[in-house]
């Protein structure tokens, strides 16, 4: 998450077009998954928590030498979303494996 926050200057450049909304999709996904895979009832907050974290970040990076990307936030939102189905999914399997 800190990277989020690096200046441009300090950053490596990614030599592949997209690449780094890829890195926003599944660091949020990536933050989202572990809840949401442990207690799937907590979405109904913790997935307008995290997206509205994520806009968060796009507004203030311009104070930190980086650019402000509504595609960003989009990818931050998806790889959110996405977390959600994945993370119910590893829930209900477990709870299958706990039951046999």
């Amino acid at each position: 998450m800190v990277l989020l926050f690096m200046p441009m200057s300090g950053m490596p450049s990614l030599r592949v077009s997209g690449i780094d909304k890829l890195v926003h999709f599944l660091m949020f996904f990536a933050i989202a998954l572990p809840g949401l895979s442990v207690a799937p009832r907590i979405w109904i907050w913790f997935v307008p928590l995290l997206i509205g974290y994520g806009g968060m970040i796009e507004l203030v990076q311009p104070s930190f030498g980086r650019g402000r990307e509504w595609a960003d936030f989009a990818a931050n939102s998806l790889g959110v979303i996405t977390a959600i189905p994945v993370g119910r999914g590893i829930f209900s399997r477990w709870l299958q494996a706990r039951q046999l």
